[in-house]
């Protein structure tokens, strides 16, 4: 077992018990309304282990998989390429981040806030899986082809062994995923 949720209440949202073991990927489904963002973040924070909750036992760490955000300052300054993204967030001796240059276009040298959605998580993805095989991510700003590539990705590592946690509010995966958990606002 990797985590076991036993019921998370806020005064925000609701989320139902579950657990997830290695070779599980789960589906937190969400709602798009004007809570979104913040539920996203605060799931994260409690499935990660960053923001403890008596009601979660987490038995292995997940990661979660970055939105890559850069400053205004590191933009005009010294802007993050995505050779440095990888030697900065990425295991050396793994050749997943590597992947990231079959997209013909990108080079080392490509800055990272040039990337569009998809690319820009595929590298985060990449970076991720690099160290754990067990992940939270999500895959908001992506397009439908994006999203296709990413979850696939994901889940080829989740049957080797992995586990993952989908947080997401869009239609599509709900029978993909070992369990979809509904969060209640």
């Amino acid at each position: 077992m990797v985590i076991e949720n036993l019921g998370i209440k806020t005064n925000k949202f609701y989320l139902p018990p579950f657990t997830l073991k290695e070779g599980e990927m789960i589906l937190i489904k969400l709602t798009n309304n004007s809570l979104l963002s913040e539920v996203e973040n605060s799931l994260k924070n409690l499935l990660s282990g960053e923001k403890s909750n008596p009601k979660i036992k987490i038995f292995k760490k997940l990661s979660v998989v970055e939105n890559i955000i850069e400053t205004f300052f590191q933009y005009h300054f010294h802007p993050l390429t995505v050779g440095n993204y990888i030697k900065k967030k990425a295991n050396y001796e793994s050749t997943f981040p590597q992947n990231i240059y079959e997209i013909d276009w990108i080079t080392r040298t490509t800055k990272v806030r040039m990337l569009p959605g998809n690319p820009k998580k595929l590298l985060s993805i990449y970076t991720t899986l690099s160290k754990t095989n067990n992940i939270i991510f999500d895959m908001f700003g992506q397009d439908q082809q994006g999203r296709k590539e990413t979850f696939n990705i994901v889940k080829m590592n989740v049957e080797k062994g992995g586990c993952a946690i989908l947080i997401d509010c869009f239609e599509g995966f709900e029978n993909e995923c070992t369990k979809c958990v509904d969060v209640e606002y």
